[in-house]
């Protein structure tokens, strides 16, 4: 037996162990929340703390003495909407939006119809990967039971959290908006078959089952219906909570720029769908100081008066990057020649903001930087995105002026600068007017298939009639990737 101290920003807490453990599975196990992109393996660099004063990788560390850990990059949960009261003789439930990289929690009064408390998290299941490939590999691979158990404990804790805190009694309902992937895991189906060709889902159809079946204390839980192995229920979600689908004859197209970028074409009676990887650039999985959209991510930069002016998520000290943050201090960089048009750092250039470039990165302060292998991953993600963009469009016999509506969706695209992602041709769009940043729309979806249960049967009806495109194997994407590769 030995003890283990816990330090953070806000508390102490002590843990009495009785074997050995890695670092990074004992913080991720009681609920400390640290960045570790890579699964674990040491590459990503980044779920660094200090044990007795030296400063280790936790995922490199063995606890298994007495020690005290101090977390660099402790990420606390992102707390929302909130009440204090509520009315015991009502009913309620629980909407989540099973991300990748986040979860977003929304307890409901059922009876009043609107939300009490709002809550995000990462997913616990980073340590087995940043990706859905990653996650695939290890659920067939290695052990499903365990990678499905870590997220069915995180959501019982938070369903737990939520009891204990508004002393309700019972929880009636779960509706579950997810990618196809993490929705096979949730429900303890191994997504071996969406990893290799021809890329078929064990189930593409909602799911109702009970909360024993899965030991979570919910009477009834449904999953939201996909469209693909790689456009799933947190889409169709999407489509519903943003009016996409109603009848129109707009031309549409949804966007939603993730740890995949999924992408859905509206053209007036037909809808098409494809996938492009993106999300390590901007979940920020592959960028060294990357983020989600979490507290204290750099979510926004501009230059100003010869400063680079910044904010931060909830106004919190800077300890990394997010998404949209990448996207603005890649643009100024662009803008003011630090970056030539193939993306690299111009060294020679005479520059107020030379003085930022030290050994290849970018000082954005005196910790949080970008690399040049950074930038060499936004132009792979952003190439990819447009690509699939154009390639929707020509697929349907359109042209990009053709396009009267762009939804961008999720947390990434809540903070998106619209100009800026037009001028490096992530959206290959020569206006902004015809851009809305929708937020979080899978939670929204979330939230309605669990005030109104007939829309997530409506939306399946209409999942069944997209027409899906793949990538892979289409030369005009091939085509238009390298040509958006550059700036």
């Amino acid at each position: 037996m030995f003890k283990v101290r816990v330090k953070t920003t806000k508390e102490i807490k002590e843990f009495s162990l009785e074997k050995p453990i890695n670092g990074l599975e004992f913080l991720i196990t009681n609920h400390f929340y640290i960045n570790a992109s890579c699964g674990g393996k040491g590459t990503c660099q980044k779920c660094w703390f200090l044990i007795d004063g030296v400063k280790k990788l936790s995922c490199k560390t063995i606890l298994e003495k007495d020690c005290e850990i101090e977390l660099l990059n402790h990420i606390e949960p992102v707390q929302k909407k909130s009440r204090k009261s509520i009315d015991q003789s009502h009913r309620f439930g629980i909407s989540l939006d099973l991300g990748t990289t986040t979860l977003a929690f929304y307890l409901v009064d059922l009876t009043k119809k609107e939300i009490i408390e709002e809550v995000s998290v990462l997913n616990k299941q980073a340590i087995f990967g940043a990706d859905v490939i990653s996650r695939i590999d290890y659920a067939s691979r290695i052990n499903l039971l365990t990678i499905h158990k870590t997220i069915i404990e995180q959501i019982k804790y938070q369903i737990n959290y939520f009891m204990t805190l508004y002393q309700i009694k019972k929880i009636e309902k779960l509706v579950v908006a997810g990618n196809t992937v993490m929705s096979h895991i949730f429900l303890k189906v191994n997504p071996k078959s969406i990893g290799v060709i021809p890329f078929e889902p064990v189930f593409i159809d909602h799911k109702e089952i009970t909360g024993k079946e899965l030991g979570l204390p919910i009477e009834k839980i449904i999953v939201y219906p996909g469209i693909s192995a790689f456009v799933g229920g947190d889409i169709v979600a999407g489509l519903l909570a943003t009016g996409f689908l109603n009848e129109s004859n707009s031309i549409k197209l949804f966007v939603d720029i993730g740890t995949n970028g999924e992408i859905i074409l509206k053209n007036k009676t037909k809808l098409y769908s494809t996938s492009t990887a993106a999300g390590p650039a901007f979940e920020g999985a592959k960028i060294e100081m990357g983020l989600g959209g979490i507290e204290g991510a750099i979510s926004k930069v501009e230059y100003k008066n010869n400063q680079l002016e910044m904010t931060t998520i909830n106004n919190k000290s800077a300890i990394g990057i997010c998404g949209s943050g990448l996207v603005d201090i890649i643009n100024v960089l662009v803008d003011e020649g630090i970056i030539d048009e193939t993306g690299a750092f111009d060294e020679e250039i005479k520059h107020n903001l030379a003085k930022h470039l030290k050994e290849n990165k970018f000082y954005l302060n005196t910790e949080v930087y970008i690399t040049q292998k950074d930038i060499r991953e936004f132009q792979l993600a952003k190439a990819a995105i447009s690509a699939g963009i154009e390639t929707l469009i020509n697929v349907a016999g359109l042209k990009n002026s053709d396009i009267n509506e762009v939804l961008v969706a999720g947390g990434f695209g809540f903070y998106l600068s619209k100009i800026n992602a037009i001028n490096l041709g992530l959206l290959p769009f020569k206006s902004e007017t015809k851009i809305t940043n929708v937020g979080n729309s899978s939670g929204e979806g979330a939230f309605l298939g669990l005030i109104k249960e007939e829309i997530i049967y409506e939306g399946e009806k209409i999942a069944k009639e997209v027409i899906q495109i793949e990538l892979a194997k289409n030369d005009f994407f091939r085509t238009k990737f390298i040509d958006n590769m550059g700036f």
